[in-house]
This record gives structure tokens, C-alpha cells and sequence, in this order.
């Protein structure tokens, strides 16, 4: 059994290997023939017809294959992890059993996430099955599929000579080869014997593509290759099955800790007292992630159990990952490629040759070099979209530069940890995207009005480090400009490298994927071929370790999609927001304090996109009734996400800072301390000072109100900056006197007279 566990990681190692490097070149690809569509017409011709009429078409253009190899490559990287025993989990209570015990415990574990991984497979399937193929079953549907993909096939090896021969690729088809490729399917087996097909009329062009009686072409097999889905948590399951078998290894900077009883008897305690104030199922789930289940396994099972009690099937699971919100997210693309050169950079010499630019430049300030990873990090963070990406990147790159400098371990820990959401709130960064998306508010203007709070919130994450700085003595250098010159000439393909890649995005020359890609295939000329630094041993284990954390992290966040779609469904964020009005909160402030605790529960319990999109849509009712700028609430939702995903004892960084640096979660949970009351106190200074959040568009709203007043209408463009609006569409105004102005009906009926009380003192929005 353990020679077959070893040959099947090796098998894993270099499949992910092969699919990862794929991945980046046929993106690298898809960069290059898009720039050239941009300025030839031939090159343009080519991109349309792989985009629009060849079998790409079926699987959703271009970005389509990248997607589904990133859901294979998320896969094979959660194998790795199942091998090494590198879930992300809650070890606090597993970490202090004796050895036998912690043994019997993680092979619990790895049961239960079997059995999940095979509940969850069944669900999927069914849900394909029932969804997708539109109640044929999977046979049948798959037939009906794979069909399809041969005669696309045959018309594309039609075409392609044509389309490089510079043909128009919609009108590469004459009437008669369209008419004899229709004749030559056999379309009654699979449709019926009273199929009806487009035919085409005398001297009629058509494009390549495939028609269906039933369905649009477009993106049609990517229903079939969501099987992938399926078909990947079966094999997790064998794998957790396998691992139970042979013995759950030991995790590196998990070590055994000295055993107390009072972490089990919390978890008891804490369990016990789930089952009898809500549900036993919840006791189940509580205690199985307090013992150590894998995170992943835990939400997917909660999810499960909830939905059987309801009375509802398992393919309930399957609908939120499934959709292109997630399933087909080019973000999703981005965590392996980013995962990979952090891992990269991390393994070469590169933290020696960015030290020696930090001390060289920064190293005349107390804390300099801790200032420079808060820097990094924002603007890392404000490039990928997202904390956990930075912290495996930038932390990883970091640390180790912070431990060479003497800073304390602690520190630094907190401070890779915290420091990967400081560019949630810079642009381009996806979390006030997605606000603006859900709340209907200018994506531009969101983005200056947070500018402000964000620059508060690094400076004083910086006046910390500058603090610890002096308060550790730590030695500063004078700056000298030859030395500088040299640290510079020597890390010049590193700060190229970062510097080319912002540029990437921030121009949007390319997508954020293919700028990752080309990226990562930059980093691997440079360190490889350039620096010789990275031998294929070394290469190879960093990619490794590189996938199993990328797989572990994909799974997290595809199962915290499938517990969220039971949490929308049966209204538990609503019902919990209605509890809470009626413990008595009825003024302005009380409002503020309501919505951050909400918004702070949700973060903790949520991955950021989703989290912004359950909580958004649920808060801007109550925030227009309150009359808050929707900007003021732009920057308090990603600031309260910002201190959720560092806080103790769930926020999302902690789990990934512990599983990328080896640490317990014990130890973070202290380290992050000090900066998490430095977040704190931002958000409290942004909630009692709305102008921090309001100045940098009112400029733009004075404005508005000129142009209107000219044209002699209500300043409505105005109003949508200036205070929350409930229905974008027909926005109101946002001060009693602007109201009784404009006449608003007296009779206009109350929906939500709760709502309406406890904001009755709410004050006006500035």
C-alpha cells in the first residue's frame, strides 16, 4: 500500500507539473495572438474564428481550456496535499494529543473527507446529470456531447487551411460542403428520427461552427468537462482512503505539542453545545473541524448534511460552483500561476538580491525593510485580487529576508500574515470591483475615494514597523549611492520582472491570468536559464509544494461556494441581520456597529468575492436607510474584510500563512495580535470620520449637482454619490430637505417598518 501511495504522488507530481507549465504557455499564447489580433487583420481574422467557430468555441472560447485545466491542475495539486498530509485544517486540538492518538485522529479525519469527497462526487454528477444534460443521465449526454465534438472537429480541419490562407473565417463554408457536413452525421440517433437542421440556400457563406436542434453552441461541452468536478473528488476520495490506510503523515512545522486536555474539552463543550441550540449535524461538523478534518471536507459535509435535513438532494451542492462565478472565473486561473512563482522566486537567490536593494535604499529607517514588505504586499495584492495570493508570493519571498535582517520571528509573522489584504483597498484591486458590481457604484470613483483610507491604513501599519524598528534596535545603514547603484544592477531581473508585471495589468494590455503566465514563464528563463539558480531537483520540489498548496486552496474555496449556496438559499445572513435588529438597536451609531459586526462574522466565514456578494446585497437596504454614502460603505466592507481575514481564530490568512510557512495556528494567532488593533483602529477612525471615505469624490458630486441645477432637473447623478440607493434606477434624495423639495408621496408604503424604526435617528449622510 505505501509503495502504491508513493508511485501515485510521483504520478501526481509530474502530471500537475505537465498541466501547470501547459497552462502557462497556452496562455502566454492566447496573450500574444490577442496583441497581434489587435493589429493585423489576418492575426484578427485567426482569433475570431478560435473564438467564435472552432471547437474552442464549445468550450468557451479561448479562456475556456486554461479554466478547465486550472479545475485538473486544482485537483492533482489536492492529491499532492492528500500525499503529504498538507490540508488546510484546524490543528489545534490534534497538535496537543499524544502520538497514537493524533495518528488514530488524522486517519479520522481522512475517512470523513472520503466519504464527503464521495457524497459530494455523487452530487455533481447527479446535478450534470439532471442540469446540464437536461434529464438524459450522464450516457447519454456525454454521447450526445462527444458527438458533437467530431463533427466540429471535421469542420475545423475544413477550415483551418483556409482561415491561415487568410479566407474570412464566417464565410469559410459554401452552401454545398455546409449541406453535405449536415449529411454526413447521423443526427437521428442522437436527436430523433424528426430532427430539423439549418440547411443552406444557394450561394450562402457560412461560418464553421456546429449547430445543435436544442441548444447553443457556445460553451456547450464545458457542461460535459464539468465532470472534471466529479470526477476529481472520486479520486480524492481513493486517495483519503488510501492515506487512512497507510498513515496520515505529519505536516513540517506542525509538530506534537505537549498534551492538554483543555483544547478537547472546549471542542466538546463548544460541540455539545451547537447540537443543542441548533443542530446535532452542526455538533458533528464543529467537532470534526475542531478535530482536525480538513477545512475543505468540513464545509462540503456541513453543507451536505444541512441540505438532507432540509429534505433536499445532494446536487444541491454542485449550482454556485458550477457557475462561471466561480467555475468559470479567470481569477481561479490566477492561484496556481501566482502560487508557482512565489514558490520560485522563494527557492532561487532572489530574497538575497532583494535584501541587499532593501538595506541599500531603506535601510537608513528603523523597521525599513519591514515597510518595504508592507509596500510590496499592497501592491501585490492590489495585482492578484486577493490576500492568500500575496502572502504565498510576497510572504513567502519575504520572511525570510525579515528573519536575515534580525527581526523577531513573531513579527514578522504577524506581518507576512496581515500584511497580504493592506491592497485590498488600491486599485486594480477585485474586492471594491465586486462592491461596485453588487451596489451598483463607479468602479473609478470607488477606487478615490478608498485612496485616502488605504494610504491611512499603510502608514500606520508602517509607523508599527518603524516602531519595532526602533524598539529592537534594529542596525541601520547610510545610504551610499555606488551601493545602491549595485544592489539595483544585482536584483535588476527581479525588480523587472515585478515592475513588468504591474505594468501588465495596470495597462491592461493583457488579462490577469495571462499577465501571471507570462510572469511566471519570465521567472523561469530568469532563474533558470539566466541565473542558473534553480537545478531541476530544486525546481521540481518547489512546483510540488507549490501545487499541493494551490490544490488545497482551490478545494477550500469551491466548498465554501457549495456551503454558500445553502446559507443564500434558506436566508441565514437575513435571519441573522433581523436577530440582531431586535436586540435593540436604534440609533445612527447603533447602525454603523451593526452592519461592522455583520460584515465581520461574514469575512471570517467567507472567502472575500463571496463574502462581498452575500453580504452587499443584504446591507445596502439598511445603509440607504441610514443615509450612508455608498462610498463611506465601499471602504468600511473591504476594511472589515481586511481585518476579518487576519483576526483569530478563523480569518482566511491565518490558514494560509500556517500552511505556507509550516507554523501552528497558535503562534500566528499571538503574532497577527498587534496588527490586527492597528486595523481595528483604522476601521473605527474611517466609521467615525465618513469625510476620510467621501472627500476624494466630492468634487465629482458638487459637479453633478451644477450641471442639473443648470438644466433645471433634480440632481439625481448627485444623489447616487452622495447617499446608498436602494434601486439604482430611480435614485432619491438623501436629506429631508432635499425631499420635501422634491415632493416625495407621502402614502408611499413601508415594506420594512423594523427597519425603519431602528434608523429613525440615523444621521444624514455628509
Amino acid at each position: 500500500m505505501k509503495r502504491l501511495d508513493a508511485a501515485l504522488a510521483r504520478l501526481e507530481a509530474r502530471l500537475g507539473s505537465l498541466l501547470m507549465w501547459t497552462l502557462a504557455v497556452l496562455l502566454a499564447l492566447w496573450a500574444g495572438l490577442s496583441a497581434l489580433a489587435r493589429h493585423g487583420a489576418w492575426a484578427g481574422n485567426l482569433f475570431a474564428w478560435l473564438q467564435d467557430a472552432s471547437l474552442l468555441t464549445l468550450v468557451g472560447g479561448l479562456r475556456g481550456v486554461p479554466i478547465r485545466l486550472t479545475l485538473a491542475l486544482a485537483f492533482t495539486g489536492a492529491a499532492l496535499a492528500t500525499a503529504q498530509g498538507r490540508h488546510l485544517a484546524l490543528d489545534v486540538v490534534t497538535r496537543t494529543l499524544p502520538g497514537r492518538w493524533r495518528q488514530l485522529a488524522r486517519r479520522a479525519g481522512a475517512v470523513l473527507a472520503a466519504v464527503v469527497c464521495l457524497a459530494s462526487a455523487y452530487g455533481f454528477a447527479d446535478f450534470i446529470a439532471k442540469d446540464a444534460f437536461e434529464g438524459q443521465g450522464l450516457g447519454a449526454g456525454l454521447s450526445r456531447h462527444f458527438f458533437l465534438a467530431r463533427r466540429q472537429v471535421a469542420l475545423d480541419a475544413r477550415a483551418l487551411p483556409r482561415v491561415l490562407a487568410g479566407e474570412r473565417w464566417d464565410q469559410v463554408l459554401t452552401a454545398e460542403e455546409w449541406n453535405a457536413w449536415l449529411d454526413a452525421g447521423d443526427w437521428r440517433s442522437h436527436y430523433g428520427s424528426d430532427v430539423t437542421l439549418p440547411r443552406a440556400a444557394d450561394g450562402e457563406r457560412r461560418a464553421p461552427l456546429t449547430v445543435t436542434p436544442t441548444e447553443a453552441p457556445r460553451a456547450l461541452l464545458v457542461k460535459s468537462l464539468n465532470l472534471l468536478v466529479a470526477l476529481g473528488l472520486l479520486y480524492l476520495a481513493l486517495r483519503f482512503l488510501l492515506g487512512a490506510a497507510v498513515g496520515v503523515p505529519e505536516s513540517e512545522g506542525h509538530a506534537e505539542a505537549p498534551f492538554t486536555p483543555w483544547p478537547l474539552g472546549l471542542s466538546l463543550t463548544a460541540s455539545a453545545l451547537a447540537g443543542l441550540l441548533v443542530s446535532p449535524w452542526l455538533a458533528v461538523a464543529l467537532f470534526a473541524a475542531l478535530l482536525g478534518a480538513p477545512l475543505f471536507s468540513v464545509m462540503a459535509g456541513g453543507a451536505a448534511l444541512a441540505w438532507l435535513q432540509a429534505g433536499a438532494p445532494l446536487n444541491r451542492l454542485a449550482p454556485r460552483v458550477l457557475e462561471e462565478q466561480f467555475a468559470g472565473s479567470p481569477v481561479l486561473v490566477t492561484i496556481p500561476l501566482f502560487t508557482v512563482l512565489g514558490f520560485l522566486l522563494a527557492g532561487s537567490k532572489a530574497p538575497a538580491r532583494l535584501v541587499a536593494v532593501s538595506r541599500a535604499f531603506l535601510g537608513w529607517m528603523p523597521g525599513g525593510l519591514a515597510v518595504g514588505c508592507l509596500v510590496a504586499s499592497a501592491a501585490f495584492t492590489a495585482l492578484s485580487g486577493g490576500s492568500g495570493i500575496t502572502i504565498v508570493a510576497v510572504g513567502g519571498l519575504m520572511l525570510p529576508l525579515l528573519r536575515a535582517q534580525g527581526v523577531p520571528e513573531r513579527f514578522s509573522l504577524g506581518l507576512v500574515t496581515t500584511s497580504g489584504s493592506v491592497g485590498l483597498l488600491f486599485p486594480p484591486a477585485l474586492p471594491l470591483l465586486v462592491f461596485g458590481l453588487v451596489a451598483g457604484v463607479d468602479f473609478v470613483l470607488a477606487f478615490q475615494a478608498a485612496a485616502l483610507p488605504g494610504l491611512i491604513v499603510l502608514l500606520a501599519l508602517a509607523g508599527l514597523a518603524v516602531g519595532q524598528g526602533l524598539k529592537q534596535k534594529l542596525p541601520t545603514e547610510r545610504f551610499e549611492l555606488k551601493s545602491a547603484g549595485r544592489a539595483l544592477a544585482g536584483a535588476g531581473g527581479e525588480l523587472a520582472l515585478l515592475f513588468g508585471l504591474m505594468g501588465l495589468v495596470l495597462s491592461q494590455v493583457v488579462a490577469l491570468e495571462e499577465a501571471a503566465a507570462l510572469g511566471l514563464l519570465a521567472a523561469l528563463g530568469l532563474l533558470v536559464w539566466i541565473r542558473k539558480e534553480l537545478p531541476g531537483a530544486a525546481r521540481a520540489e518547489a512546483v510540488r509544494e507549490a501545487l499541493a498548496l494551490a490544490g488545497a486552496l482551490v478545494l477550500v474555496l469551491m466548498m465554501a461556494s457549495a456551503l454558500m449556496n445553502y446559507v443564500i438559499d434558506t436566508r441565514v445572513p437575513t435571519r441573522l441581520l433581523e436577530s440582531l435588529a431586535g436586540a435593540g438597536v436604534t440609533s445612527g451609531l447603533g447602525v454603523l456597529v451593526l452592519l461592522n459586526a455583520f460584515l465581520f462574522v461574514v469575512g471570517m466565514l467567507m472567502d472575500g468575492v463571496t463574502a462581498l456578494i452575500v453580504a452587499v446585497p443584504l446591507i445596502v437596504p439598511l445603509a440607504a436607510r441610514a443615509g450612508l454614502s455608498p462610498f463611506h460603505l465601499a471602504v468600511m466592507v473591504v476594511l472589515n474584510l481586511e481585518l476579518a481575514f487576519s483576526s483569530p481564530p478563523l480569518g482566511l490568512n491565518l490558514f494560509l500563512a500556517a500552511f505556507r510557512f509550516r507554523v501552528p495556528m497558535a503562534q500566528l494567532s499571538r503574532a497577527v495580535l498587534p496588527f490586527v488593533a492597528v486595523l481595528a483602529g483604522c476601521l473605527l477612525l474611517v466609521m467615525a470620520v465618513p469625510r476620510l471615505s467621501t472627500i476624494g469624490v466630492e468634487g465629482e458630486a458638487a459637479r453633478l449637482r451644477t450641471e442639473a441645477a443648470a438644466r433645471g432637473e433634480p440632481p439625481r447623478e448627485a444623489w447616487k454619490l452622495e447617499c446608498v440607493q436602494e434601486d439604482t434606477l430611480h435614485p432619491r434624495p438623501c436629506t429631508e430637505a432635499e425631499r420635501a423639495a422634491q415632493q416625495a408621496p407621502e402614502d408611499e408604503p413601508d415594506d420594512d417598518a423594523l427597519l425603519k424604526e431602528m434608523l429613525k435617528d440615523a444621521p444624514p449622510s455628509p
